[in-house]
């Protein structure tokens, strides 16, 4: 019976296969760029900015007392012969200190907490500073040194998940008619448990259902 049940659906799968297939459109990267041109604003990389901070910590110090601190390391930022990345090694609380010396890298909108985010990229001209900025961590001063502008990714660089995107539709698309074409066949009895199970088997093959049919007759 097992044999059987495995030879059947192997059987079916096979069927499937075939029905998709022969009706696959013949150039799925036309469509991959037509998807593309219609869909902008998910294939656009956001605006971004690179700053360099030094934190001073609330968690030893009192708010006046780090609220202080931080605005005396302004001004020596502001003021001083010293890099950004000395002072940072110098007077940051931030224990990635010693890695980045106070660079953060680049990051988008919404990658930083609220209040450092709006002030960071508040900053306009490459060497603006700002701060103190107060977050859960304590007080910030953040120097900005880098800001690109939110641009297209090319087609090239996504082409290939765009293709497996279309495929994957097309073949939903596919099977679901052919499901539908056999549930009103003549004499055929839909068991839909075991339909949803086989769905799910063809578009995510190699994954087991997340709720295996049991005792159920598989429909054909």
């Amino acid at each position: 019976a097992r044999l059987d049940h495995a030879t059947r659906r192997a059987l079916a799968q096979i069927q499937l296969n075939r029905i998709v297939s022969a009706s696959e459109p013949a150039d799925f990267t036309s469509q991959a760029r037509e998807y593309y041109a219609a869909n902008p604003d998910k294939y656009t990389r956001p605006e971004q900015i690179r700053v360099q901070h030094i934190l001073v910590s609330t968690k030893t110090r009192t708010e006046a007392e780090a609220q202080e601190r931080a605005e005396m390391v302004k001004s020596l930022v502001e003021s001083s012969d010293k890099a950004f990345a000395e002072l940072a090694d110098e007077y940051s609380d931030d224990t990635s200190v010693t890695k980045n010396h106070g660079n953060l890298g680049f990051f988008a909108r919404g990658k930083m907490v609220k209040p450092f985010d709006d002030a960071a990229f508040a900053l306009e001209t490459p060497g603006d500073v700002t701060g103190p900025v107060k977050t859960g961590f304590g007080y910030h001063v953040i120097e900005l040194l880098e800001r690109r502008e939110a641009r297209p990714i090319p087609f090239e660089a996504v082409s290939r998940a765009i293709i497996e995107e279309q495929k994957s539709k097309h073949r939903s698309k596919v099977v679901s008619a052919e499901f539908d074409r056999l549930s009103k066949l003549e004499g055929i009895e839909v068991d839909q448990e075991a339909i949803e199970s086989l769905v799910f088997r063809t578009q995510f093959p190699g994954r087991p259902p997340q709720q295996p049919t049991a005792n159920k007759t598989d429909a054909n």
